[in-house]
């Protein structure tokens, strides 16, 4: 499946595409037989009658929600916190979350490999050219999508299923 990336960015964004590069290409998963990883650039947290969904901009005037997708294998996307502190160089917080089958990505692994998969993002996440510091990993549904309406009873985290986010201070500027 794709790397779809944002088309000429500026600001954060220059950012979230050299680790959303690294991620895809340091990952591999989209070279494994059989398996569809859908790497998307950054989601907005966009306001609907039933809160707010992660959505990314498809380039034609329209978003598509990044939710958990059954017929994608694994799939990952960024959000942006809210507030940026400083000037120029900024500093905010930049999450990038992964939804995935388990099996799919280690089938030759016979117990549940979260670990495996915890492991393979931040070792890569650890050396980036982004001004980006790993700060924390989060698991649990209601953890990763905090602050997000996204309805869980259509998804567990429970094999071979596995959500989780890596969050991460990062510098920029926006000149």
């Amino acid at each position: 499946m794709p790397l779809i990336q944002k088309i000429a960015p500026r600001g954060i964004d220059i950012n979230i595409d050299k680790l959303q590069v690294k991620l895809f290409d340091g990952l591999g998963w989209d070279s494994l037989p059989s398996v569809t990883y859908e790497s998307n650039h950054r989601a907005y947290k966009n306001e609907t009658s039933d809160g707010i969904i992660p959505e990314v901009y498809d380039g034609i005037k329209e978003y598509r929600e990044v939710v958990f997708n059954d017929k994608i294998d694994a799939s990952s996307f960024f959000l942006v916190d809210d507030s940026r502190s400083g000037e120029s160089p900024f500093n905010t917080t930049v999450s990038v979350i992964f939804q995935l089958k388990l099996d799919k990505i280690f089938p030759n692994v016979t117990h549940r490999a979260d670990e495996e998969a915890h492991a393979d993002v931040l070792n890569i996440l650890k050396t980036n050219q982004a001004g980006a510091k790993i700060s924390s990993l989060v698991v649990g549904l209601s953890n990763v999508y905090s602050g997000l309406i996204v309805d869980t009873s259509k998804y567990n985290d429970m094999q071979p299923f596995h959500v989780f986010k890596v969050d991460m201070d990062v510098n920029y500027s926006n000149c």
